[in-house]
């Protein structure tokens, strides 16, 4: 490697080194020697780049294949401030759209004290990548001590009605601009005083495919954690922590309460289709969320779905929680405002425990859509009157309504009941459940399937780990 420093050129800026570097990889299954050059802005770019001073000082990479086309690009943003990171991702909008933004190691103040938005503090097209100081991390790969953070010094205006969002990443489903935000903790303000009522939304993902979002903190994010959207969105979210310590919920009114979803999946407002029920359950389709090796606390609902989504809940703790219905699936409620139900949900090996709400609180609640429940473990703190299956069919809807839904196999001490609408239901929605089979019975040639003379025959659940984690 040779490196040649530039300096005083045209006697306006010190001009980074610039290194030129060869590697050898592998591609698609055969090796190929790329070049790999690390460049920095100089003044030959200064025709094309007005250097801002967020940016002026940072190191920038750009990785170049051996037919000299520009693949991807790499930026340190100089601080972990909404301004800068905002720098940063403009940066590599101007230069191809595709590249990594690192934020460095520290806490940072995300905005400055009186500093205030509306809608999307920071805007990430799809193709960036966003990622913290690498963490260290446990045998069953969550993070042990995050060493960026982003926090929120003073109380941002927000409520229901106009709740800002931190960050948003934005696409137009091209599969070849994947996303990911990762090793990051966000703490609201919170986090400095528990008295604050104010709401935020921590992430929102708008149409972009194979997106993740991973090994983050969202504390205190209360209007919302993560929020996924869009007619074709979908990816994973993974070893994140996803919860507030403060706050409550109001049952009958949620905009009485000061705590929203954890995670919420929609997509789209209007849909006069959905997928065959065995083209969606057990597949990662191209609009199928994964909620993978997670911890959720205190929410309205940790996660809550609509409009036409299909999201798998799985490996997941849940602990804590202010239990009022704790996963939440929501059904069709309104035509003259489409707003359609969900079309499917799947929800095992899951852990929820230790509810911390003293009054009678539930624990799952499905309006609409298919899917399955099994090898769950439930312990006794939720002392509830158990799994809601109901009709949020406000007008008719043979499409939308709750249909072939399945539960087996529930672990742990709480004791399995109905709400006293399942018995209403017509024969034609196909909810059956069998508590009592035996969990983690691999030796069941229907394992993790049911007896298919009265559940799915064929279910089988999407690999595990998420392939999209094994990067």
């Amino acid at each position: 490697m040779s490196t040649e420093h530039v300096n005083n050129m045209k006697g306006k800026r010190n001009i980074l080194t610039q290194r030129l570097r060869i590697v050898k990889e592998g591609a698609r299954g055969l090796q190929n020697t790329k070049f790999y050059a690390i460049l920095i802005i100089s003044a030959v770019l200064a025709g094309t780049l007005c250097l801002s001073p967020a940016i002026s000082s940072l190191m920038n990479s750009v990785i170049i294949g051996s037919s000299g086309q520009i693949s991807i690009l790499t930026i340190t943003a100089a601080s972990g401030s909404a301004t800068d990171i905002q720098a940063a991702v403009n940066w590599i909008v101007a230069h191809s759209g595709i590249g990594n933004v690192y934020i460095p190691e520290g806490t940072f103040n995300f905005v400055n004290v009186g500093e205030s938005w509306t809608g999307a503090r920071v805007n990430i097209p799809a193709g960036v990548n966003l990622f913290g100081a690498p963490t260290e991390r446990d045998a069953n790969g969550q993070v042990i001590a995050w060493k960026t953070v982003l926090v929120m010094p003073w109380d941002v205006p927000g409520n229901w009605t106009n709740t800002s969002t931190w960050f948003q990443i934005l696409g137009n489903s091209n599969p070849n601009k994947p996303s990911r935000f990762s090793d990051i903790k966000l703490g609201g303000y919170r986090s400095i005083d528990p008295t604050s009522v104010t709401l935020h939304v921590g992430i929102e993902v708008d149409s972009v495919i194979n997106f993740r979002i991973d090994h983050c903190a969202l504390e205190h994010m209360c209007g919302g954690g993560i929020k996924v959207w869009g007619l074709y969105c979908n990816g994973v979210i993974d070893h994140c922590r996803i919860y507030n310590l403060y706050g409550f919920d109001e049952l009958a009114d949620y905009t009485k309460g000061n705590i929203g979803y954890g995670v919420q999946v929609s997509r789209a407002y209007y849909m006069d289709t959905f997928d065959p029920m065995m083209e969606v359950l057990g597949h990662y389709t191209n609009h199928t969320v994964f909620i993978e090796d997670n911890y959720f606390s205190r929410w309205r609902h940790c996660v809550a779905s609509s409009l036409g989504a299909h999201y798998v809940f799985r490996y997941n703790v849940i602990n804590e929680d202010s239990g009022h219905f704790s996963l939440d699936v929501h059904g069709l409620r309104d035509t003259g405002e489409n707003r359609w139900g969900t079309r499917a949900a799947e929800f095992y090996e899951n852990n929820l425990t230790n509810v911390n709400m003293t009054d009678l609180r539930n624990i799952f609640q499905n309006g609409g859509g298919c899917g399955v429940w099994f090898n769950n473990y439930i312990d006794s703190s939720y002392r509830s009157i158990g799994i809601a299956l109901y009709t949020e069919d406000y007008v008719p809807s043979e499409m939308w309504h709750l249909k072939d839904f399945y539960f087996w196999s529930t672990k742990g001490a709480w004791v399995p009941s109905w709400n006293g609408n399942r018995p209403g239901f017509a024969e034609d929605r196909h909810v059956f459940a069998d508590w009592y089979r035996p969990a983690y019975n691999v030796t069941d040639p229907q394992y993790p399937n049911v007896d298919p003379s009265w559940t799915i025959a064929g279910y089988k659940q999407y690999p595990y780990p998420h392939p999209l984690t094994l990067g």
